[in-house]
């Protein structure tokens, strides 16, 4: 059994509004809603920015290697090209052979074709600009934009319903406080007063004054009294945790 006392006044430090603002604070399904309402209101924010046109920009940078071009290579060399004529077929209906000059770049073939040089002469960049303007899927935006602002709503109504049922519960816990302390006290001055009267009968009953069935039945008073006292502020100590729970504060009897 713990032994703790109880004090009657004053009832409690704070009124009920400052324990319920300290509760909202601190009552996980209070923070669950509110956090809710937070989400939703964003899963609105991302559907209206569906709604509007979106502007993207890329860029690039490629190159490539291959191990059958590093074999060999021809490296021009800036001189003047060379002129050479080439035989590309018959004139039709004659034996002519059909020629063609060639410009052959001046330079010289190499063995190799580096890594390093291949990535640098195949170098590719790129830049892009897009511009998505949305039209008939607009509908479907719309749409899902409306079931959002139906979550919105519902999770404002949830947290509103919440509050409320945590006003109540804490309003009528700290009227139950008031009640039991009050319920404490007079029972504290029931006893004073059985002990009193038990007093004075003790003493008649020892002088004769009185029988034994009064003496019995003012000490069975007292015995009651004494009861209805321990009930009482153990009802009064109880009540209190729980306003200390709305609180926030460790629950310990000690």
């Amino acid at each position: 059994m713990p032994e703790v006392e109880a004090e009657i006044t004053p009832v409690v430090g704070l009124s009920a509004l400052e324990i319920y603002n300290m509760a909202l604070a601190s009552q996980p399904d209070i923070q669950a809603a509110q956090l809710s309402k937070e989400s939703a209101e964003y899963g609105v924010k991302a559907n209206q920015g569906a709604l509007y046109p979106t502007v993207s920009l890329n860029a690039g940078l490629s190159t490539q290697y291959s191990d059958a071009a590093d074999r060999e290579r021809f490296l021009a060399d800036g001189g003047a090209p060379i002129i050479t004529t080439q035989q590309i077929g018959f004139v039709e209906g004659t034996n002519l052979a059909g020629l063609a000059e060639l410009e052959v770049p001046a330079g010289q073939l190499e063995d190799s074709y580096p890594f390093f040089d291949q990535n640098e002469d195949q170098l590719r960049k790129f830049v892009s600009l897009n511009i998505n303007i949305p039209i008939f899927n607009g509908f479907a935006s719309r749409s899902n934009m409306e079931r959002a602002k139906i979550t919105r709503t519902q999770a404002e109504i949830n947290e509103t319903e919440l509050k409320y049922q945590l006003w109540q519960t804490i309003e009528q816990a700290y009227n139950n406080v008031v009640a039991s302390s009050k319920a404490y006290e007079s029972s504290i001055q029931q006893v004073e007063a059985r002990e009193e009267s038990f007093r004075v009968i003790k003493q008649r009953y020892d002088l004769g004054a009185v029988n034994f069935v009064d003496y019995q039945v003012a000490e069975n008073d007292l015995f009651q009294a004494k009861s209805d006292l321990l009930r009482a502020k153990y009802d009064y100590i109880f009540r209190l945790k729980i306003l200390d729970f709305y609180q926030g504060k460790p629950l310990d009897f000690y």
